[in-house]
């Protein structure tokens, strides 16, 4: 992009080769930024029509064989009468839910309450601001803008692979211990890469290592969890309207936040040194939000490890 114009948007999140590559295609490289996430896009469509629909929805809609099929091929060792008559039971339980301000009444409003506050704990540890601003705070640091969009690609290699460790470990240590493991080590390195953006404590490289450590901590435990723990924390006849307000409260926070991050940036100056005392007070900001999630995943989360959807119904709704 030309005259700095790639710092006015976020950078697109998992676009970091593709945008690395199309730096120098024109002043209108950032169309072509933007076009590139369509490839994904189209191939994630591609894909939709491969995933096996849910064995409990395809109960709640009378189509029991399909969904004997989907429990033998998705967990062949699975006892499948007991899975179906479980399903069963708890469908039949009590009715599906289809208007939203059920949730908010009991017995439903605590499990609501602290699914809201997951997905926005997820969007307060800051890991979108970093991702869609790695640039600016990469060049607020005396990067080029060449190497600034180069580091993200770093930071795109150390997400997927520890993405793929976290994947591995979610079902060996808990989903609760995970989220907790991640909260305190996100929190010391925000904390540290506030303090080398507003302090210059450290040197450059220092503040990439520790926003590579971040990067790794959350791939593996809260980038994990958060979305799993989503899916899994509800009873069956309120889960997909109560996963979608957890999600949703994720994404609004997130976009928030994208928002006011140079709103806030700016407030401290447009100098670099107003820039990094900004950037230090934001991720401060975060470091202590990460660090109270901590505390509120000890005391209010259910750890779903090794427990059927409708086993933790049970467990919630005490």
């Amino acid at each position: 992009m030309n005259s700095g114009a790639e710092y006015i948007f976020p950078i697109g999140r998992g676009h970091y080769e593709s945008n690395y590559l199309l730096i120098n295609t024109g002043e209108n490289n950032w169309r072509w930024m933007f076009f590139a996430g369509a490839v994904p896009a189209l191939a994630f469509f591609i894909l939709l029509f491969f995933i096996s629909q849910s064995p409990r929805w395809l109960v709640m809609v009378g189509k029991h064989d399909k969904a004997r099929e989907v429990i033998s091929r998705l967990n062949p060792g699975e006892n499948i009468d007991a899975e179906m008559e479980e399903i069963n039971q708890s469908i039949n339980r009590e009715i599906v839910h289809t208007k939203f301000f059920v949730l908010f009444r009991k017995p439903y409003l605590k499990v609501v309450l602290i699914g809201i506050i997951v997905g926005m704990l997820g969007a307060l540890s800051g890991i979108n601001t970093l991702m869609y601003y790695a640039p600016t705070i990469f060049k607020s640091v005396g990067f080029s803008d060449d190497s600034a969009l180069f580091q993200t690609i770093c930071m795109g290699a150390t997400n997927l692979t520890f993405t793929i460790i976290g994947m591995s470990l979610i079902d060996r240590i808990g989903r609760k211990f995970l989220l907790m493991l991640g909260a305190i080590g996100m929190s010391v390195f925000l904390i540290l890469i506030s303090l080398s953006l507003k302090f210059e404590w450290f040197g450059s490289y220092a503040l990439l290592a520790f926003i590579m450590g971040y990067q790794a901590v959350f791939a593996s435990t809260m980038g994990v969890v958060i979305w799993v723990l989503l899916s899994e924390m509800f009873p069956n006849n309120i889960r997909a309207r109560a996963s979608s307000i957890g999600s949703f409260t994720n994404w609004i926070f997130n976009a928030a936040l994208s928002f006011l991050f140079p709103v806030v940036i700016g407030f401290f100056g447009a100098s670099a040194e107003g820039n990094k005392t900004g950037l230090g007070f934001v991720f401060a900001f975060y470091s202590i939000v990460t660090l109270i999630s901590f505390f509120f995943y000890r005391k209010y989360l259910v750890e779903t490890k090794g427990k059927s959807l409708e086993q933790l119904e049970m467990l919630v709704l005490k």
